[in-house]
């Protein structure tokens, strides 16, 4: 089996307390055919000075920096246009890699070619690095089908095919869910995506990063590219825009504090549940629709992920 360049793309910014390990987890990995493009989004701590002190010792890092603060999009795309890989990898500098994560990712692309990105079941850890919980990601077609405009399927440290890349045209303005709106553009064209049942990442939880990042914000921008979804299926292509999706996402002051007044709610729902508090689940599960809307479509999209795995997995 003859070994492909493999570009793994690392956005970073402000992540001096964890970027060795990440870097690290990747240049120690059993697959050496490896270069790893970081771009750093103007940190205003250490990640800089720490990242050059790497790249001295290791010629498989290519370092590039934003001239001003360009968020996650922007610094992808950047790191996408100078790749030389046949092969795209995914990798957030406050996360680790296990040894055989890209190795396993190749070999089944090589294995099936009919799959054109692969992820991996993930650990989920806080920031001194303790293990929490565990998310083992679903590979059966039917329910990755059936389930695909109910939540993101891949955690973005997949393994895809460089051509994918080129046709779709890197990623699109949607942050905090460009890489939802990529798998769903992936379906769309044609191509097919699964996990390998192996716990290849582990996630760092931490105040202020992206796999934090939740709320109402993200629940609408969830919203807009299923949107954008039904579009493509109905019509071949959709109505996307930068300034559609900013003017989507929008939300007031109120209705913010009001948002998160329901999250409360609905983990008191959920604790109640856990506890057989049938009543209480009751009363704070309606409590929180009752208080925002949106809501409801997080406790819809659960409930239909639960049904279909029941039935499928």
């Amino acid at each position: 089996m003859s070994c492909d360049l493999i570009s793994v793309l690392m956005p970073v910014y402000n992540v001096g307390h964890y970027i060795s390990d990440a870097v690290e987890s990747i240049l120690h990995q059993t697959y050496k055919e490896i270069e790893l493009i970081i771009v750093d989004d103007c940190s205003t701590d250490l990640t800089w000075d720490i990242l050059q002190g790497l790249a001295k010792r290791d010629s498989r890092i290519v370092l590039l920096q934003n001239s001003v603060n360009s968020k996650i999009v922007s610094s992808l795309n950047r790191a996408l246009a100078v790749a030389k890989g046949n092969y795209i990898a995914r990798m957030d500098g406050d996360d680790i890699a296990h040894v055989e994560r890209i190795g396993r990712q190749y070999n089944y692309l090589c294995e099936n070619p009919h799959i054109a990105l692969v992820g991996v079941s993930t650990i989920s850890i806080d920031e001194c690095g303790n293990e929490f919980a565990r998310q083992e990601l679903i590979s059966n077609p039917i329910l990755i089908e059936k389930c695909l405009n109910l939540t993101s399927l891949v955690s973005h440290n997949w393994l895809c095919r460089r051509e994918v890349y080129d046709v779709l045209n890197g990623y699109r303005e949607l942050a905090p869910v460009e890489d939802y709106d990529f798998l769903l553009r992936v379906y769309a064209a044609g191509y097919r995506f699964t996990n390998l049942p192996f716990f290849g990442m582990k996630i760092r939880y931490r105040s202020g990063n992206t796999a934090t990042t939740a709320g109402l914000e993200q629940i609408k921008a969830f919203n807009y590219v299923t949107r954008l979804y039904k579009e493509r299926q109905k019509n071949g292509h959709d109505s996307y825009s930068k300034a559609a999706f900013c003017e989507f996402i929008k939300s007031p002051e109120w209705q913010r504090k009001l948002h998160l007044r329901s999250a409360e709610w609905l983990r008191h729902a959920f604790d109640a549940r856990s506890k057989r508090n049938w009543l209480k689940f009751a009363f704070f599960s309606v409590g929180s629709i009752v208080i925002s809307s949106h809501q409801l479509h997080v406790i819809v999209r659960r409930r239909l992920m639960h049904f279909y795995k029941r039935i499928y997995f």
